[in-house]
């Protein structure tokens, strides 16, 4: 049996989270710009997952938040408030696992943003939605 080849984009994910780690920041960002250009926005959902939560510090249970906000966005848009009312509940019930950080704070802004549009019934796209630039 060979071993498996190595994923390129994982392997930089790597390095730059290494790079981070040691302290250099500003440099960690100029790395992972790389493997983001190169997979895009239809890229594969583990290194955009991966990409995307990056930080040392996360475990999985900080996943569940971000995955919770995103199922009930989903149903959301689509109209479909029940279960987008079960997944923002479940995205808040788990936000303690969120840091109190940046990416913390984002989250459950997103959350509050999520349920108001849930309540309201409004399937519009949100102005704060990533890929709305």
């Amino acid at each position: 049996m060979t071993a498996p080849t190595p994923d390129p984009i994982m392997t930089a994910i790597i390095a730059a989270v290494t790079t981070g780690q040691s302290g250099d920041a500003a440099a960690a960002r100029a790395q992972l710009r790389t493997p983001w250009t190169e997979m895009g926005v239809l890229g594969d959902p583990l290194h955009r997952c991966t990409l995307a939560h990056h930080h040392a510090d996360l475990h999985i249970d900080g996943f569940y938040p971000s995955l919770h906000l995103n199922l009930a966005d989903d149903y959301r848009r689509l109209g479909a408030f029940a279960p987008a009312n079960d997944h923002i509940d479940a995205a808040r019930a788990r936000s303690s696992h969120l840091a109190d950080d940046p990416y913390g704070d984002l989250i459950r802004a997103a959350i509050d943003e999520v349920a108001d549009a849930i309540e309201r019934q409004d399937t519009a796209p949100r102005a704060s939605a990533p890929g709305r630039n």
